[in-house]
């Protein structure tokens, strides 16, 4: 008889019978978080070595940590081709899974040299392939896409950057947006007003280009607006997708790049219920497009509301595993939902399951028989997180010694209260996580070196952060203390 996932509870039932042993590949271990306490046999294998993973390890969950194993930090370059292939990971994925359970590896983002080192060792993969995830992700690929999809975009058009002038740029748009066809978290992401914005964009990106020739960009119209994402999941059974959050982006406590991806913010989001209805709209249609490609699983789409008519224009497709995953599945979990993460799992795994019975009464009689996306919006999703990034311009080592827990505030005081790696550790609404990197951790430019989750939101109906969350922010870089290298 096929399960019915009506219950967290009926879930970890599912995962109790499954032997198949599971480790999620990441730099750092607060990426792998969020089912490790519904799925037994789960594994997070990780390079960074900090507080998190001994409360983790304290806690019971199973993780491997490589920096830990050799007394060290900073001992091999971030990559999970390059943490997969170590002797000492292979030794310990070995010792926990056997000829008759061979082990699944999840990647937070797919490669091609990880995927060789999984065929050669046959391991299998819960992601999607590289190649197709890397096509539907390409900025330049984006325009495409849309239009075969049927959704509304920015005007926007490929340029060679070597053969366009800003003025002619000017010509077509007069405040707008650069993007390269690869980059994580809006760090291929330039805004452009003058030429003065332009004339330093334009150096430093043909200095990175060396000598490729052309170098092809996509600019697009600046729409000003209400930045908006959300999550979603493509199944057998339905598209499943998540709440909208409004997307944190360009915070200067938090980074210098206006385009930058900076956090989510689950309980600020302010917009009309057409523009939902749209984006809604919209994550079906682009769902519907993927999953004809044969993509399945986790994405996330990134979204503006603006304009003069306050229209819905999809910016972004995230064909992967997102930065706001981890935290959106604890909240998932604890408002009684199936985390689109399990549904994730389950179908690379191949398990057959009957959706929740919620799920498929969100379906109208018309859609079930269509089979066709349907929305798992839970209000009793909110909170936040925000992201603080190195804006030094250059490599540093942390030279504090920030503790990862349980932190509130006493007056302008930031006060540790007890060790805790995620929402599920708070105890009050006043309480929030603060996950930072230990200290003599090298951190690139504009790379991610602390993060602050917290079940109340961070920014105002407008999306500007409060005065608190921005202090907060610069208290929690003045601690890192960042050392140029």
């Amino acid at each position: 008889m096929i399960p019915r996932i009506n219950s967290i509870n009926e879930l970890k039932k599912i995962f109790q019978g499954i032997k198949t042993p599971i480790f999620y590949v990441t730099n750092n271990v607060d990426k792998g978080v969020g089912l490790e306490k519904i799925i037994p046999n789960y594994h997070i294998v990780c390079i960074d070595y900090d507080d998190e993973v001994d409360y983790l390890i304290e806690k019971g969950v199973k993780v491997f940590c490589l920096e830990k194993e050799m007394g060290r930090k900073n001992i091999i370059f971030r990559s999970s081709a390059l943490l997969l292939n170590h002797r000492l990971v292979k030794k310990y994925i070995k010792k926990n899974s056997s000829d008759n359970f061979p082990p699944a590896i999840i990647l937070f983002k797919p490669t091609f040299a990880a995927e060789k080192i999984a065929r050669i060792n046959q391991w299998t993969i819960l992601n999607n392939p590289a190649g197709l995830s890397r096509e539907l992700e390409n900025k330049l690929n984006f325009l495409a896409i849309a239009k075969a999809a049927k959704v509304k975009t920015p005007v926007a058009d490929t340029f060679d950057l070597r053969r366009v002038s800003f003025y002619e740029l000017k010509k077509y748009y007069d405040h707008f947006v650069v993007q390269f066809g690869g980059g994580f978290a809006g760090n291929a992401t330039f805004f452009i007003k003058n030429i003065a914005e332009y004339a330093k964009f334009f150096s430093n990106s043909l200095a990175k280009a060396a000598n490729k020739d052309p170098v092809l960009v996509k600019v697009s119209k600046f729409i000003k607006g209400t930045p908006v994402t959300i999550n979603a999941c493509i199944t057998a059974h339905e598209i499943i997708i998540g709440k909208p959050c409004y997307q944190i982006t360009g915070v200067k406590e938090c980074t210098n790049n206006s385009g930058t991806t900076c956090g989510n913010d689950w309980g600020s989001l302010a917009i009309s219920s057409e523009a939902l209805k749209e984006i809604e709209n919209i994550a079906e249609k682009i769902g519907k497009y993927m999953k004809g490609r044969n993509y399945k699983g986790i994405f996330g789409l990134d979204f503006v509301v603006g304009g003069e008519n306050k229209n819905v224009y999809l910016i972004e497709i995230n064909p992967r595993m997102v930065a706001s995953l981890p935290f959106y599945t604890k909240s998932e979990i604890k408002s009684g939902q199936i985390p689109m993460l399990a549904f994730h799992i389950l179908e690379f795994l191949g398990i057959d399951y009957n959706p929740p019975l919620d799920l498929v009464q969100l379906r109208s009689p018309q859609v079930a028989r269509c089979r066709q996306p349907i929305i798992y919006n839970s209000r009793s999703i909110s909170g936040a997180q925000l992201v603080i990034r190195n804006k030094e311009n250059t490599r540093c080592s942390v030279g504090g010694n920030l503790k990862s827990g349980v932190y509130l505030f006493k007056g302008n005081a930031l006060i540790f209260t007890r060790k805790g790696y995620s929402i599920e550790d708070l105890r009050n609404a006043g309480e929030f996580v603060v996950l930072a990197d230990a200290s003599g951790r090298v951190v690139g430019s504009e790379s991610e070196c602390a993060r602050v989750e917290s079940l109340l939101p961070l920014t105002d109906s407008s999306g500007e952060p409060y005065k608190k969350t921005k202090f907060l922010a610069k208290e929690i870089y003045k601690r890192l203390k960042l050392k140029p290298l």
